[in-house]
């Protein structure tokens, strides 16, 4: 008997080679192509003479001849390859051996015995397929190991091939380990497909990952296994979900300490199989369960390559050490942990986004039922109480209350009230009324009985809760007091900072009512129509505003000069503060006389409140209809014209609800005329779509004129109109011209072509004219703390070269230290931001100086900052506010406005 196989010199094997051998080749290299989806097998092994000779499948030797290449074949080069190396691989289809490109898909298997090399396996896939799968070159391997074991025990005869029986049960030996290996990966699996049911299912995120983590446990053979999450604010590794030992919630491990920090760090799976001997590992985790980690394995959780977390298992059971195995199938865990997380994120930010929307709705619906209550009311009585009932029931408040003053007895009165109870020699209420008004600003109180101010005139026994919020009736900021809204008794306990904004708002809107039915009730009382007559004109006088606005980089006129009969023209303004947005209004009431006059004070009351709310000037024309529409009876609409100047980024937007067309008339004379879709208010209901918002770029010295019909349709005795194309003409000639002078001449111009016809409608004419300030800086630095003397610096050089100096620049960069270092300090404290950044628009001039900071950090309530105690700050029951104190001390004005995910605080300061 001979053996198949006979060492030769150095590595080679020889094959003894028979007609039974090469029919068992060809059974080997078949089965290899099939399982590796090969189109060509070829067997390179050592010939008696020590030279390498190829045997491949039927058919191969024809279709190379047929082919006509002459050069040597990819498989030759691969076999030789494979045999210098010693090492078994795969190769694409165009990848580069030894200079040359590959044809086809390639697979080299070594073919090795403890002996020597036998030989290799080259197979090759049809031409067009890219690769061959894992799966593929596996079972080859495993094919090609079971053939060489076969072929070393090998005997062969005159009549057949023989084995031994040590080489069969080593072969069973074999197939035992590959069919356990078989059955673990099924086991894994099923887990993998377990854990992905789980995620899938509707369970809380806590049973979500418990299960996982467990899953993880049963597969792995683990004593335990955990989740840890980064506390985004101090970098720690905290236990959050725990298998088993559950004294270890909650536990903090430092900033990368441990094996979960270095793996959170590095974004690495880690294995660690001597943790007692490993100085990476966190002892005092082991401290507190009582228990000794011997071995773990950790993976990060990573969403989009940031790590939020970290799983780990700990202590194998029934094995020594973790495998590379252990850690394929915990990374699979690790990612459906993480797609959990990521969820329970999303879900977190549709809630916070729900609940913002939900407090806007209930903003909202409160001023809308508000300003609604105020149409339907015909009588003060009426206004008071509907509008105490919707506070009330909106706000969940017990207690609320008008008073009002009569400045003839110096008396104040309840003129309405819900849940107040009646007191006998009661004058505790009066006597903080007064002390309100005396003040003339809101009180927000979350305990009166501590309040500095009101604390002496206050009685607690009397109220379940001390908070209260107290605001003093007022129309024009020169005006006394006409009265006072009170509310107190909050269902739950304390008031939130949306219920001041929103009572605030109200009261501005039934101090307006009120007027309005004052001016009324005089009007009735009035016999004559001449007196009539002066008391509407007088409610329209009042309706408009009694100032220009001072604007940084817009110079503002306006000019309304009613008719003989009363008419309905009216403007309006809103400025954020003298370098921020201002939006200017014209609008038309249709109708005349005091019909006319109340609508315009309904319909300047809603536009009012909707300028100071909105942003977008198209929705600020839809909710104003959606009032004017649904509560209106008379069948009265208003014509509107809004426009909105942006100096930041010289834009301006408008739009309009049924308005003349506007004109923007350019420094070389040259002019647009602006028209946007829209009915007139009260008209028709609203859509999504009713009104339209545009923008167009600002150009310097550009001049907008906003007017009503009464300027282009005044007629002379021939009832020719003056039109639009004399105006244009007239505004041409006078665009460099002062705005005052502007209004006035056109006015004149158009009493010039009446000749004495009577004017029949209202002339409103509203200019405004862009102009970039000469002196404006603007500064904008990281907010870094070394960026706060560079900031400080850059103002004072600004500052000095327009002659500020003394105490008056010493208080600026004060406040420009104070402000920057609160923004580097807190504004950016908790937000994800790479590159957070602040800006400062700086303006001096020698009567007066403004800062404007803007960044996009955390919002503040910087309005609602009291006064600081020392005492308080002492003794650690209150920390801060010196910082807002000493700006408001030093500034003669200070506006702060969130707006769009950015803070806006300007300041300004009057020099001399």
């Amino acid at each position: 008997m001979n053996t198949v196989l006979v060492k030769s010199e150095g590595r080679s094997v020889i094959f003894q080679w028979t007609s039974n051998v090469d029919r068992l080749v060809h059974v080997v290299l078949e089965e290899a192509a099939r399982i590796g989806g090969a189109e060509i097998g070829v067997l390179y092994r050592y010939n008696r003479e020590g030279k390498l000779v190829g045997s491949s499948l039927p058919g191969l030797a024809k279709s190379e001849s047929d082919s006509g290449d002459r050069k040597e074949p990819d498989r030759h080069r691969i076999a030789r390859h494979t045999l210098k190396t010693r090492s078994s691989s795969v190769y694409r289809a165009g990848a580069e051996l030894r200079g040359r490109p590959i044809g086809r898909a390639s697979a080299a298997i070594l073919l090795t015995i403890p002996e020597g090399d036998v030989g290799v396996i080259v197979l090759q896939k049809a031409e067009g397929v890219d690769h061959f799968y894992d799966n593929e070159y596996y079972l080859t391997r495993s094919l090609a190991a079971s053939f060489a074991l076969i072929l070393r025990g090998a005997l062969f005869l005159s009549d057949g091939v023989y084995l031994k029986v040590e080489n069969s049960l080593m072969m069973l030996l074999e197939n035992t380990h590959l069919n356990q290996r078989a059955r673990e990966s099924d086991g894994r699996l099923r887990a993998v497909l377990e854990v992905s049911n789980v995620i899938n299912s509707s369970r809380q995120l806590d049973e979500m990952i418990e299960a996982v983590l467990y899953s993880a446990v049963h597969v792995i053979r683990a004593e335990s296994a955990s989740l840890f999450l980064i506390d985004e604010t101090t970098g720690e590794m905290v236990f959050d979900v725990i298998t088993g030992n559950q004294t270890l919630k909650g536990i903090r491990i430092p900033q990368g300490e441990g094996i979960v920090g270095l793996c959170a760090r590095e974004k690495k799976p880690i294995i660690v199989n001597d943790a007692v001997n490993d100085g990476r590992v966190y002892r005092s985790v082991d401290e507190v369960s009582r228990m000794t980690t011997r071995n773990l394995l950790a993976c990060p959780l990573l969403i989009e390559d940031e790590c939020i977390g970290v799983i780990e298992v700990v202590n194998t059971l029934g094995r020594p050490d973790f495998s590379p195995g252990d850690l394929e199938i915990f990374s699979s865990f690790s990612d459906s942990v993480a797609i959990a997380l990521q969820r329970r994120r999303l879900i977190d930010n549709i809630e916070s986004t729900n609940r913002e929307l939900e407090r806007r709705l209930r903003e909202n619906k409160c001023l809308h039922r508000v300003t609604a209550t105020m149409v339907e009311a015909r009588t003060v009585e009426e206004l008071f109480n509907g509008v105490l009932s919707v506070l009330t029931d909106e706000l969940g408040v017990r207690r609320a209350s008008i008073m009002l003053y009569d400045a003839k007895s110096d008396q104040l009165s309840i003129r309405s009230s819900v849940g107040l109870p009646i007191f006998e020699d009661d004058d505790v209420a009066p006597r903080v009324a007064r002390h309100v008004l005396e003040k003339r600003v809101p009180f927000y109180v979350s305990d009166i009985s501590e309040h500095p101010d009101l604390a002496p005139y206050s009685d607690n026994s009397r109220y379940n809760s001390g908070a209260c919020i107290l605001i003093p009736m007022i129309e024009g900021q020169d005006d006394a007091p006409v009265g006072l809204l009170s509310v107190s008794d909050p269902a739950q306990g304390s008031f939130h900072p949306d219920d001041f904004r929103i009572i605030v708002t109200a009261v501005s809107q039934i101090v307006k009512g009120y007027v309005s039915f004052k001016l009324s009730e005089e009007i009735i009382d009035k016999r004559a129509m001449e007196k009539e007559l002066e008391i509407t004109s007088r409610l329209q006088r009042d309706i408009l505003p009694s100032t220009m606005p001072r604007h940084d980089s817009l110079e503002v006129a306006a000019s309304s000069i009613m008719a003989r009969t009363m008419g309905g023209d009216f403007y309006d303004f809103f400025m954020e503060h003298p370098g921020g947005r201002l939006t200017a209004l014209v609008a038309d009431v249709s109708g005349k006389s005091l019909p006319a006059a109340l609508f315009m004070a309904v319909s300047s009351s809603i536009l009012r409140t909707m300028i100071r709310t909105e942003s977008d000037p198209a929705v600020m024309l839809r909710r104003s209809n959606d009032l004017l529409y649904e509560e209106s009876e008379s069948g009265m609409f208003v014509t509107v014209f809004l426009s909105q100047f942006d100096p930041e980024r010289r834009l301006l937007r408008f739009a309009s609800a049924g308005h003349n067309e506007m004109i923007l008339m350019h420094r070389d004379g040259t002019y647009e005329i602006l028209r946007s879709r829209g009915a007139p208010l009260g008209v028709i209901p609203s859509t999504d779509s009713s009104y339209e918002s545009k923008e167009l770029s600002l150009e310097e010295d550009d001049l907008l004129v906003l007017y009503t019909d009464g300027v282009v349709e005044a007629v002379n005795s021939r009832n020719e109109e003056f039109g639009l194309d004399r105006f244009i003409e007239i505004l041409r000639e006078l665009r460099e011209r002062p705005l005052s002078e502007i209004t006035g001449r056109v006015y004149q111009e158009i009493q010039n072509f009446a000749g004495g016809v009577p004017q029949y409608d209202d002339f409103t004419l509203l200019a405004t004219r862009y102009r970039s300030p000469a002196d404006e800086t603007r500064l904008m630095f990281p907010a870094r703390l070394e960026s706060i003397p560079l900031f400080v610096e850059e103002v004072a050089t600004h500052l000095k070269k327009s002659g500020i100096s003394g105490q008056d620049l010493d208080d600026m960069l004060l406040v420009a230290d104070e402000v920057s270092t609160n923004i580097v300090s807190y504004s950016f404290a908790d937000l994800p931001v790479d590159d957070p950044r602040f800006h400062c628009v700086l303006r001096a001039h020698t009567t007066g100086v403004s800062m404007l900071f803007i960044d996009g950090g955390s919002q503040y309530d910087f309005d609602s900052m009291r006064k600081p105690d020392l005492e308080e700050n002492l003794s650690g029951t209150r920390k801060g506010g010196f910082g807002i104190f000493l700006i408001r001390t030093l500034m003669d004005r200070c506006d702060y406005a969130h707006r769009d995910g950015m803070n806006y605080l300007y300041l300004e300061k009057k020099i001399g």
